[in-house]
């Protein structure tokens, strides 16, 4: 982390862009487990790989803005205040991120389990560094 010229906290590019990789990589890779999940397994532990494949859809929909939004205090489009009020990881879709439903469960499919996993870690690490850029952020 580093502090701006106008004394804002910002995050180097660098880790911005690595996080931001790492975040919509397994996107599309979600998607296809979920339908291969649906079309292989019965219905209930279909409906259940589904669910835990739209929680990590929302986990990682949630770390691409977040992280665009860092991007934006990085080109002085926005202020870190600004950020940590508008674009802070809490409320009702924070729950549904934490959620780690499916990380363990061995009926679903050990690349959603593992999407899932990794995206919770990604999560809970932009979430730690969202809690710094606040503290950093305050008047």
């Amino acid at each position: 982390m580093d502090a701006s010229q106008d004394g804002k906290a910002a995050v180097e590019a660098p880790v911005v862009d690595h996080m931001f990789a790492e975040a919509l990589e397994p996107l599309e890779g979600a998607l296809a487990i979920a339908q291969l999940t649906a079309a292989r397994t019965p219905s209930s532990t279909s409906t259940k790989g589904q669910v835990v494949a739209m929680r990590l859809t929302t986990r990682l929909a949630n770390s691409v803005a977040w992280l665009m939004a860092v991007k934006a205090v990085n080109a002085g489009e926005i202020s870190a205040a600004d950020m940590a009020r508008d674009y802070a990881l809490t409320g009702q879709a924070h729950a549904v991120c934490l959620d780690d439903t499916g990380v363990e469960d061995s009926e679903l499919h050990p690349a959603l389990r593992a999407l899932t996993a990794a995206s919770l870690a990604l999560y809970h690490r932009l979430v730690r560094l969202g809690e710094l850029l606040a503290r950093v952020a305050r008047p």
